[in-house]
């Protein structure tokens, strides 16, 4: 009997939170007088399986409900794009996380790389090449400074590093002595990985 009760009451807020037009809603009122009928029948052995297989449906139902919900919290995590911060605001690299280029260099030019803020991807560093080499791990909300040689033709790029490996993207990008160009790293809504001047 409390088994049915709460079915009944289970039965009644699927009333009240679907919309009055779809199926489900036409599916219980057609069905609720034989669950009533099953719940005062003095002849359980005559119970119809109908009331039974609606309200296991029913409980189908909140369980799928449920994971969508979860499904689309992440979907809505996982699919805003990052944000560019400020290079004075975002935290410096770790020295363990600095590869090369660090060295200061005479009439050199200087590189300010910054990872955009953000949920998307934050899990995972970022590689940073200049020629082809490892100069950096950059996490999200981070920059690191390089210094390369000047008015030379550098080709910088970013990987994603460990599971979030994706494909190198480069860019090339020539400075000119005693100047600084800035550069940002940012992951779009599908997960697409860019590096491209910023005036941030």
């Amino acid at each position: 009997m409390l088994h049915v009760l709460d079915c009944k009451a289970r039965l009644a807020f699927t009333v009240q939170s679907r919309p009055r037009s779809t199926y489900i809603h036409h599916i219980i009122l057609s069905y609720w007088p034989m669950v009533a009928l099953s719940a005062n029948s003095e002849l359980s052995h005559h119970r119809p399986r109908v009331p039974l297989l609606i309200c296991t449906w029913i409980r189908r139902q909140e369980a799928d409900m449920q994971r969508s919900m979860c499904v689309a919290v992440i979907m809505a995590l996982s699919g805003c794009a990052t944000t560019p911060i400020p290079a004075e605001e975002a935290d410096p690299v770790p020295i363990a996380r600095l590869l090369a280029y660090q060295e200061a260099l005479v009439d050199g030019a200087t590189l300010i790389v910054t990872r955009d803020r953000g949920f998307t991807g934050s899990a995972c560093n970022t590689v940073f090449f200049i020629n082809g080499k490892p100069a950096a791990e950059i996490g999200a909300g981070e920059r690191a400074t390089f210094q390369v040689l000047p008015d030379k033709r550098n080709i910088i790029g970013v990987s994603g590093a460990g599971a979030c490996s994706t494909g190198l993207k480069e860019r090339e990008v020539s400075i000119g002595i005693g100047d600084v160009a800035r550069y940002r790293i940012s992951i779009d809504a599908t997960m697409s990985m860019d590096l491209s001047p910023t005036a941030f």
